[in-house]
């Protein structure tokens, strides 16, 4: 299957959210970060709102990192979702789309990680594990 876009191309202020989620969770990559935000973004049934991010790009990710093995079941979720919530017909590109997601989604992670309860990002996983089953 053909990616649905080469790079993910994230902000300064994503990049910023990475680096204090990869610390305060120890999840190693930032790729697989990204994965779990995205995810945790399309649980949301509202369209991803404009993310309040800077422009220029300070990390990019290609779409094979990014999805690794699943990079295929990725492309499908966020192509269904493009057509679900009709972005293009206001001129949203597939990739802000995919931005939007995941920076969503890092805000989630970032307020889970940030909590002071140190189960807080199991707890939301297991919140949304239930929700999906």
């Amino acid at each position: 299957m053909k990616p649905p876009i080469e790079t993910v191309r994230l902000s300064d202020r994503s990049r910023d959210l990475l680096v204090k989620i990869k610390r305060a969770s120890g999840i190693p990559t930032w790729n697989v970060i990204c994965r779990l935000a995205f995810c945790l973004s399309l649980r949301d049934k509202s369209p991803p709102p404009p993310a309040t991010e800077g422009q220029k790009p300070a990390i990019e990710i290609s779409w094979k990192v990014f999805g690794g093995e699943l990079a295929d079941i990725y492309g499908g979720l966020l192509k269904h979702r493009y057509n679900k919530d009709a972005l293009s017909d206001l001129n949203i590109s597939i990739e802000e789309c995919l931005k939007r997601h995941i920076f969503r989604g890092l805000g989630s992670l970032d307020a889970a990680t940030s909590a002071k309860n140190q189960g807080s990002l199991a707890g939301l996983f297991q919140t949304n594990l239930r929700n999906i089953s």
